[in-house]
């Protein structure tokens, strides 16, 4: 699965950095906060002209210019496991930037490498605020480390931006940012600048007994991202949502959700009325309970590639044929009409049915050519069963495995 991010428009605008501007507040940060902490921060000696030209060989491309002239102050922090010299995060020298990177890199390629393929069918990656600034991705080779809490956070240099991006921007990823990079400044320069201020209007707090100072990044919020709850929370719908999931018993009208241009995910477990009002919506992950069961507004659909639909009443699923970017689809808890136009679906990956619906699409041979992963949704299937479905779909019984025990 690729990142939402890689078919992205990449930015043209011009890099934001300022080398001397940065250097001159670096200094200034520097003395702040010995003032603040009663000592000076411990930094390792400058990095080489021809070490800093061989980790850019190694990065693929050069440092942001405010960035490479603090290298040539220092080669980072001291000690990674005490320093908090960007916001928190302990500066981190070039090779272990370069490391890092490295790692990354093949780590979080697309994806499936990141979350698995059992998620990854039915991940949405959020859009950072302001929108467009960065990629929608989980990693990328263009995003540089250079800070760190050793947990598999960091703050990262981008030098592949979105459309309203900057090169060398400043952003936080990783295992906490799952659902999406968040834009911190256009450059380190500015960075540093937020740093200064914060400082100065003491927004900041001092940790480990007094040895670190902790700075928030910078508060783009322009309204909620997401909203979780009954069908009252549909009268907080603002533009800037992205995900939604609403409960309930009662039928439902999704017209609200218009007001919503940016919507990734819609996961709806209450009877909705139709689909109409988010034919236009840019949902990539839909869970919905149809109570008319029509799928026809969602004919032509340019952004979904996770469905999961839920009725009591048979569905025609013709529309997904229009799908081109469908991946992903749960039909375990629908009645359907036609199974055999999952063959016409040009795209599906992972598709999970019940054992029922499984013999129908085997034995009418339609079998969707491009599947990759197939799941059987059955409450306490027997081995035989599995056994004998997976021979099926041409896994060869010596192939098949099986775990029980208990998860700790």
């Amino acid at each position: 699965m690729p990142w939402p991010g890689d078919g992205q428009d990449a930015g043209a605008s011009d890099a934001q950095g300022d080398p001397e501007l940065a250097v001159a507040r670096f200094h200034e940060y520097l003395q702040s906060r010995a003032t603040i902490l009663g000592r000076p921060d411990q930094l390792r000696p400058p990095v080489s002209a021809a070490a800093l030209a061989a980790a850019e060989r190694r990065i693929g491309q050069p440092l942001p210019a405010d960035l490479r002239a603090l290298y040539l102050i220092a080669d980072g922090e001291m000690d990674t496991n005490t320093g908090s010299l960007f916001g928190g995060k302990a500066w981190m020298p070039l090779g272990m930037v370069v490391a890092t990177l490295e790692e990354e890199r093949d780590l979080y390629a697309t994806m499936t490498k990141q979350f698995g393929w059992d998620l990854a069918w039915d991940w949405v990656i959020l859009d950072a605020q302001p929108p467009e600034t960065v990629r929608r991705c989980g990693g990328h080779p263009g995003w540089i480390p250079i800070g760190t809490d050793l947990t598999g956070n960091y703050m990262a240099v981008d030098v592949a931006p979105a459309r309203h991006g900057h090169p060398g921007q400043i952003i936080l990823t990783g295992g906490d940012y799952s659902d999406g990079p968040v834009y911190v400044a256009d450059s380190v320069t500015s960075l540093l600048g937020h740093y200064l201020t914060a400082l100065e209007l003491e927004q900041f707090e001092i940790y480990r007994s007094g040895d670190a100072i902790s700075i928030s990044a910078p508060d783009y919020g322009m309204g909620p991202r997401l909203l979780i709850g009954g069908t009252e929370i549909l009268d907080d719908v603002t533009p800037t949502l992205q995900l939604v999931t609403l409960s309930g018993s009662s039928l439902i009208d999704l017209a609200p959700l218009a007001a919503a241009p940016n919507l990734r995910r819609l996961h709806v477990w209450c009877p909705v009325r139709d689909l109409a009002p988010i034919q236009h919506l840019p949902i990539e992950s839909l869970h919905i309970k149809l109570a008319n069961a029509d799928l026809g507004d969602l004919d032509g659909h340019r952004a979904l590639t996770s469905l999961a639909v839920e009725t009591t009443a048979f569905v025609d699923i013709t529309p997904l044929r229009t799908v081109s970017t469908l991946r992903s689809l749960d039909l375990s808890k629908a009645e359907i009409r036609d199974l055999s136009v999952l063959a016409d679906l040009p795209e599906l990956r992972y598709l999970a049915l019940r054992p029922y619906q499984w013999e129908i699409l085997l034995d009418q041979g339609k079998l969707p050519a491009t599947l990759a992963a197939a799941r059987l949704i059955d409450d306490s299937p027997s081995l035989d069963k599995t056994v004998a479905w997976s021979q099926r779909l041409g896994i060869p019984a010596s192939e098949v495995f099986r775990l029980s025990g208990q998860l700790r």
